[in-house]
C-alpha cells in the first residue's frame, strides 16, 4: 500500500522525521533510516489517537456505568476489567505479532478497540458495556505490544532512546488531553458521545496502521511457527539474562510507583494533609504529567548515551521525589514536589523498554515483549491496592516510604547490570548476539 500513497502526502510526512544528530553521516541519502523515522512518527500518531480516545472516556466511565443501576463495587470491577484483560492478553499479543506480522495484529487491535468503544457507547444494558470494555482491553494489548515490537525491530540501538521518547510522548499527550475533551463531550452530548468519538479515533488508527505500517524484509522472511511452548527454551534463556529480568523489574516498579503514588496516595494526601480541593489536586496531577512529558526527549537522548546511568539515577531520583511528597503539607510545597516527581518519572520511564530491546533476540521478541508488558500491568494493578492497604493501617508516611523503597531497590539493582548499549568483555558474547539479532537486518 505504501507506493500507492500520493507523493505530496509522503513528502509532507517526511518533514516530521527525527531531528538528526550532528554526528550523523549522510542520513538524507539513507532511505532505510528515513522510512524508519517516518514510521516512528506515524506510529506515534496512531498511539496518540488511541490514547486520546482512552482519555476521552476516563472521566465519564464510572458515571456511565452507574447509570445502569449497578453498585459502586461493580463499577470498580468494570474499571479494573480493562487492565485485567490487557494483563492476560499481552503475552499472546506478542506471539501473534511474531506469527502473523505486526501490521496485521496492530490493525486488528485498533479495530477491536473501535468495536469495543462503539459497543460501549451504544450498550443497551450493563452486560454489553462489559463486553465493550473487554474488547477495548484486548485490542489495546494487541496494538501497543506490537507497535513497541515494530519500533524495537526497526530502530538501531543508538537511536532507541529517541524513538522510545516519541513513543512515550504520544501516550502521555493523549492521556493528558483526553480527559479534558472527554469531559466537554460528556457535558455536550451525554455519556455515550465520548465513546462514539473514541471508536472513531480507534477506527482512524486502524486505517492508518494498515496504510502506513510496513513489514520489514526480516519480518517477511521470518518463520511464523512460533508459540509459547515451542519457544520455552529460548524464553528460559532470556530469563537467565540479568539485564532482561532487571528490565521487567524496572517497568513493574515504575508502574507500581506511578499508580500507587500519583493515582492513589497523592490525591488522598493532598486532601487530608494539605486540605486541597479537587481543583488544586488536579493541578498537581497535571503538573506531574506535563513535566514528565517535557523531559521525555532529553531522557531519550540520555538513554542513547548510557542505559545503566539513567536507570540508576532516575530510580534513585524517583525514590527521593516520592519521599519528598510526604515532607510537605502546603500547596506550594506540593507543587515543587510534583515538579520533582514529574522529572524523575519522565526519566525513569525510558530505560526499561530500551534495555529490554537491547537484549531480546529476534526469535523470541514477541513473547519477550508480551512478558515485559505483563510486568508493567502487574505493577499498575498492585500499586493502588497495596497503597490503599498501607494508608488504611499505617498512614501516609509509611505509604510514601514503601513506594520510595521499591524505586530505591530497583536503582541499586541497576548497579549490577552491564551497559547494554555497547556491551564488552568476554562474558558478554550472549548479549552481543542478542543485540545483533534484535537489529533485524536494519543497518545502524
Amino acid at each position: 500500500m505504501w507506493p500507492a500513497v500520493p507523493a505530496v502526502l509522503r513528502s509532507s510526512l517526511f518533514a516530521f522525521s527525527f531531528p538528526r544528530d550532528r554526528s550523523d553521516t549522510g542520513p538524507d541519502t539513507d532511505p532505510v533510516m528515513t522510512n524508519q523515522r517516518l514510521s516512528i512518527w506515524i506510529l506515534a500518531g496512531i498511539n496518540l489517537c488511541t490514547m486520546l480516545g482512552l482519555g476521552l472516556v476516563g472521566p465519564i466511565l464510572p458515571l456511565y456505568a452507574e447509570s445502569f443501576g449497578v453498585s459502586y463495587s461493580t463499577v470498580g470491577l468494570l474499571i479494573a476489567l480493562f487492565p485485567i484483560v490487557r494483563l492476560f492478553t499481552n503475552l499472546p499479543s506478542g506471539i501473534w505479532g511474531a506469527r502473523y506480522g505486526e501490521k496485521r495484529v496492530c490493525t486488528a487491535g485498533a479495530s477491536l478497540v473501535a468495536c469495543g468503544a462503539f459497543i460501549s457507547g451504544s450498550a443497551p444494558n450493563f452486560g454489553w458495556l462489559i463486553l465493550g470494555q473487554a474488547l477495548q482491553g484486548m485490542g489495546s494489548s494487541l496494538l501497543v505490544t506490537n507497535v513497541m515490537s515494530f519500533i524495537i525491530r526497526t530502530t538501531p540501538s543508538e537511536r532507541m532512546g529517541k524513538a522510545m521518547s516519541v513513543y512515550h510522548a504520544s501516550f502521555s499527550t493523549g492521556v493528558s488531553i483526553g480527559p479534558i475533551v472527554g469531559g466537554l463531550l460528556g457535558g455536550l452530548g451525554g455519556f455515550r458521545l465520548p465513546f462514539l468519538a473514541y471508536g472513531s479515533l480507534a477506527a482512524t488508527s486502524a486505517v492508518l496502521t494498515w496504510l502506513f505500517m510496513q513489514d520489514a524484509p526480516s519480518e517477511r522472511e521470518a518463520p511464523r511457527e512460533v508459540g509459547l511452548f515451542r519457544q520455552k527454551d529460548e524464553i528460559k534463556r532470556l530469563f537467565r539474562n540479568f539485564e532482561y529480568v532487571l528490565a521487567l523489574l524496572l517497568t513493574m516498579v515504575l508502574f507500581w510507583v506511578r499508580s500507587g503514588a500519583r493515582h492513589t496516595t497523592l490525591p488522598l494526601y493532598a486532601r487530608d494533609a494539605a486540605g486541597l480541593d479537587t481543583l488544586h489536586t488536579g493541578i498537581l496531577l497535571t503538573i506531574i504529567q506535563v513535566t514528565g512529558l517535557i523531559v521525555l526527549w532529553p531522557a531519550g537522548r540520555a538513554v542513547d548515551h548510557s542505559r545503566k546511568a539513567v536507570a540508576i539515577g532516575a530510580n534513585l531520583a524517583v525514590a527521593l521525589a516520592v519521599i519528598s511528597l510526604g515532607w510537605v503539607d502546603t500547596f506550594s510545597g506540593l507543587v515543587l514536589a510534583a515538579i520533582f516527581v514529574g522529572i524523575a518519572m519522565g526519566f525513569c520511564g525510558m530505560p526499561p523498554s530500551v534495555i529490554a530491546s537491547d537484549v531480546m533476540p529476534a526469535t523470541v521478541r514477541g513473547a519477550g515483549l508480551g512478558l515485559f508488558r505483563m510486568a508493567g500491568d502487574i505493577g499498575f494493578i498492585i500499586g493502588p491496592i497495596m497503597s490503599g492497604l498501607v494508608i488504611s493501617y499505617l498512614g501516609y508516611s509509611w505509604t510514601f516510604t514503601l513506594l520510595a523503597m521499591a524505586a530505591l531497590i530497583a536503582g541499586l539493582l541497576a548497579f549490577r547490570m552491564t551497559e547494554t548499549l555497547k556491551p564488552s568483555g568476554s562474558g558478554q558474547k550472549e548479549v552481543d548476539s542478542f543485540a545483533a539479532e534484535r537489529a533485524g537486518g536494519i543497518p545502524p
